[in-house]
């Protein structure tokens, strides 16, 4: 799986890999010869949170404990990147009135009660889900994620 992630960098206006050690000085890149198994293997797991399996709302709470990179899209679009260190509990704790979901808070913001947005994540979303070796791997994958789909609830 992933080794470490954090060292990417997604350059989206050039369409190409860098990792930190890339970076010369502030603002300044050097140029990219190769892409590193690192990046390769970041990549390929944004790929499958781009384009896998999709899982329903039930299936998402059923998912153990673990670190995991996750995307939340209506239809094909992904609305939302995240990462947790338990999905079900992330997913359980949303419903609650005082929570600190970034998405939940929005989309209650957005549909106008907790209710609108719980039905919302429930009935018309699906969930793509890759799990991850550690904290920083799951991050990464989300920051990545973020990056090349810019997901409209990740906005702050």
């Amino acid at each position: 799986m992933l080794d470490c992630c954090f060292e990417v960098i997604l350059e989206l206006k050039k369409g190409e890999m860098m990792g930190v050690n890339n970076i010369i000085g502030p603002g300044l890149r050097a140029p990219v010869s190769t892409t590193s198994a690192k990046d390769l293997k970041v990549n390929t797991v944004v790929n499958a949170l781009s384009h896998g399996q999709t899982i329903d709302f039930d299936k998402l709470k059923s998912i153990g404990p673990g670190y995991a990179a996750y995307v939340v899209l209506q239809g094909d679009k992904v609305i939302y990147a995240g990462s947790s260190n338990h999905l079900a509990a992330r997913f359980s704790n949303m419903m609650m009135p005082k929570t600190t979901f970034l998405l939940y808070n929005k989309l209650v913001q957005d549909l106008g009660s907790f209710r609108s947005a719980t039905n919302f994540l429930m009935r018309d979303c699906k969930y793509r889900v890759k799990m991850c070796e550690s904290r920083p791997d799951a991050e990464a994958v989300e920051q990545l994620t973020i990056a090349t789909h810019n997901p409209v609830y990740n906005k702050r």
